[in-house]
C-alpha cells in the first residue's frame, strides 16, 4: 500500500517454503501488482499486522507457516511500520475484503476479524393528514374494536369541526406500512452479492497471477499452454505493459511481441520414453530441459530481456541462447 495516495492491491503469492526468502516478496510485487504507481515503486520492508519487521535475507517459514498476510513498505514512506499495519487494519477488516481472504481456503491466523454492520432501525411513518381527518380514522377503528365485542354499532364523533357518521357495514383496519423488513432484504442481497463478486474476483486474480507470472525451477509448461506478460492489464488502453506470448507448441517454446517471433527454443519429441514431460520443463537446478534433452535448439536468439519475464532471475540459460 502507499500511504501518500492511499492506494492499496492485495496480492495472493505463492513460494517454495524450503527456498523462499522474505526479498523475494519484492520481486514478486513487480511482477504480479497491478496498479503502475504500486507495482514501479521501491519497498524497503515487510511487516506484520502488528507493526513487526521481517527480517531482510531470513527464510518466509521463520514467520509464516502456511499462509500469512504481510505489509509492504515503500520506500518513500515517511511512515514507521506500525503506522502502516494501523492503515492496513481497516481494509482488511471490511466484510467483502474479509470474505474475499477467506475464500482461498486457507486459515490466516492474524486476519483481522470483520467490522459489523449495524441493521437500520425500521422507519416509522409520520402521519400527513390534519387532525381532523385522524380522528375520523380513530373513531372508526375504535368503532370496528368495540363492534367485534358487543356485537352492535357504535358511533364515536369527532371534534365539532368534523362529523363521523356510522358505516353499514364495519370498515376494515387501516393498514400500516413496514419498512424495517424491505431494507433488510435490500442489506442481505448487498451482502450475497458483495460475497459472490468477491469470490469471482478472487479466482479472476489468481487466474491472471498464474497466466503472468513467470516461469521458475520446479516449474512446467505443457505443450499447448501458453502465458501472457500483461494478463487483464492488456484490456486497458492506460496501463503502459508491453504485451508478449509465452507459447509451446510441438515441441518449440516461443515468444512473440506483435506479429514477431523474438525469441524460440525446441526439443526432441518425448515419444514412447518414460518420466518424459511432453513440453518445457525447469528443474529444481534451474536448468531448462525440452522432451527431457537438457540441450535444447535455439531457432532465435533473444532479441529482447527474457528475465524477469518469461523466465525468472534463478533459470540458467545457457549463452547461445542470449
Amino acid at each position: 500500500m502507499d500511504p501518500k495516495t492511499r492506494r492499496f492491491e492485495l496480492l495472493q503469492l505463492e513460494f517454495d517454503s524450503n527456498t523462499a526468502k522474505v526479498d523475494d516478496v519484492f520481486s514478486q510485487i513487480a511482477i504480479s501488482a497491478t496498479e503502475p504507481t504500486l507495482r514501479t515503486q521501491k519497498y524497503e520492508s515487510l511487516c506484520n499486522l502488528v507493526g513487526e519487521e521481517l527480517k531482510s535475507g531470513l527464510e518466509l517459514v521463520e514467520y509464516i507457516d502456511t499462509a500469512g498476510i504481510v505489509i509492504a513498505v515503500p520506500a518513500t514512506s515517511e511512515e514507521d511500520s506500525q503506522s502502516i499495519a494501523k492503515m492496513a487494519t481497516p481494509i482488511l477488516s471490511n466484510p467483502k475484503v474479509h470474505t474475499m481472504l477467506s475464500s482461498s481456503g486457507l486459515e490466516i491466523a492474524d486476519l483481522p476479524t470483520p467490522a459489523e454492520k449495524k441493521t437500520p432501525k425500521p422507519i416509522k411513518e409520520v402521519p400527513t393528514s390534519t387532525p381532523a381527518t385522524a380522528t375520523a380514522k380513530a373513531a372508526v377503528e375504535v368503532k370496528v374494536d368495540e363492534e367485534k365485542e358487543e356485537e352492535k354499532p357504535v358511533t364515536r364523533s369527532a371534534p365539532p369541526t368534523a362529523v363521523v357518521e356510522p358505516s353499514s357495514t364495519p370498515s376494515p383496519p387501516v393498514a400500516t406500512r413496514k419498512y424495517g423488513t424491505p431494507l433488510e432484504k435490500t442489506s442481505n442481497n448487498f451482502i450475497v452479492m458483495g460475497a459472490i463478486f468477491a469470490i469471482v474476483f478472487h479466482l479472476v486474480m489468481k487466474t491472471n497471477l498464474h497466466f503472468t507470472s513467470p516461469l521458475g525451477p520446479g516449474l512446467v509448461l505443457e505443450n499447448g499452454r501458453e502465458r501472457g506478460a500483461c494478463g487483464l492489464l492488456s484490456l486497458s488502453p492506460f496501463s503502459g505493459c508491453e504485451s508478449a506470448i509465452a507459447k509451446m507448441e510441438d515441441g518449440v517454446f516461443s515468444v512473440t511481441k506483435g506479429d514477431e517471433v523474438v525469441f524460440a527454443i525446441s526439443g526432441p519429441a518425448c515419444g514412447d520414453a518414460e518420466d518424459c514431460v511432453d513440453g518445457l520443463v525447469i528443474g529444481e537446478d534451474g536448468k531448462i530441459t525440452i522432451g527431457g534433452k537438457k540441450r535444447v535448439k535455439v531457432l532465435t536468439r533473444a532479441q529482447i530481456d527474457i528475465k524477469p519475464w518469461p523466465f525468472s532471475e534463478d533459470v540458467v540459460l545457457p549463452r547461445n541462447m542470449l
